[in-house]
């Protein structure tokens, strides 16, 4: 049987393959490096940020003949979100004491898994429901125990769901 290569031209080959691979990596390096943003980032934070306002809390149930609910959300995601590119850092200004200056509360965030999820400071992500340039919207699943007008408590599951639109200063 011929051989076409012997051990020592294979380990040349590979040699000068190897060489070759490193040089190339090499020339496409630069030191001033700016990424750029995805355009769901960029949707959040338009160039350089972004203020969006909320509009309205939800609660959808599975159970389709159960109709879809509107909850106040507490004070602090109903106030307003700066998201910011550069740092990746969210700013929230809360509506919790209207008569005191609000006071921002920074944190990250991050959109994950193919565009799929927003998380926000460490929490478990939410799941993005709706980004486009003017439109925010993204929630959990969970249960939400609801009392009868006879006293009986019933847990329904469903899809809580947040919604903001862009601020307009």
């Amino acid at each position: 049987m011929k051989r076409f290569f012997t051990k020592k031209s294979l380990i040349g080959k590979m040699k000068t393959l190897g060489l070759g691979l490193a040089l190339l990596s090499l020339a496409g390096c630069s030191e001033d490096l700016d990424p750029i943003p995805s355009t769901y980032s960029k949707m959040l934070t338009g160039e350089t940020q972004k203020s969006w306002r909320f509009e309205k809390f939800e609660f959808i149930f599975d159970d389709e003949s159960i109709r879809t609910e509107t909850f106040d959300p507490g004070c602090v995601f109903s106030g307003k979100f700066t998201f910011y590119r550069k740092g990746k850092i969210l700013e929230i200004l809360d509506n919790c004491d209207p008569t005191a200056e609000p006071e921002p509360i920074s944190i990250d965030w991050g959109i994950n898994v193919a565009n799929s999820t927003l998380s926000l400071g460490g929490l478990d992500p939410y799941d993005l429901v709706e980004l486009t340039p003017t439109t925010l919207v993204f929630g959990f699943k969970t249960n939400l125990s609801l009392s009868t007008n006879i006293g009986i408590d019933q847990d329904q599951s469903g899809f809580a769901r947040y919604t903001y639109k862009v601020k307009v200063e």
